[in-house]
């Protein structure tokens, strides 16, 4: 059973980033939160032990985010959540699975709640 419980939060936004955090914490989950993409990069090779990431498309609108996907995916087998606004949908993420896209709402957090359940709840 995949069991999750270290997730990688990446927004921009600091609300969002609080939000996601508080929110995801009250799961039992431990979260990490980082702010751009050069955090993100540093936190991954310094921090092998993550379960999942949640990011933002906007966060990589500088470094394009296929190939900080494409990054994330060599380093790990991690699943991936991209979290924006649909605008931000990427055209490619299909060739990087697990990846699962969300739309940012009102009511998303229950759907990320739902996504990562789901997750924590399959066969390895």
């Amino acid at each position: 059973m995949t069991l999750i419980k270290t997730i990688l939060i990446a927004d921009r936004n600091p609300r969002i980033l609080a939000f996601l955090k508080r929110e995801l914490n009250s799961e039992g989950y431990c979260t990490h939160t980082v702010e751009n993409s050069k955090q993100l990069r540093q936190w991954i090779h310094n921090h092998p032990t993550c379960d999942l990431f949640i990011i933002d498309p906007d966060l990589f609108s500088d470094v394009g985010l296929y190939d900080v996907l494409f990054t994330c995916r060599r380093m790990t087998a991690l699943p991936i959540i991209l979290h924006g606004l649909p605008d931000d949908y990427p055209p490619h993420w299909n060739a990087l699975n697990p990846i699962r896209f969300i739309a940012k709402s009102g009511t998303s957090i229950e759907e990320l709640k739902k996504v990562i359940g789901a997750w924590r709840r399959t066969p390895a």
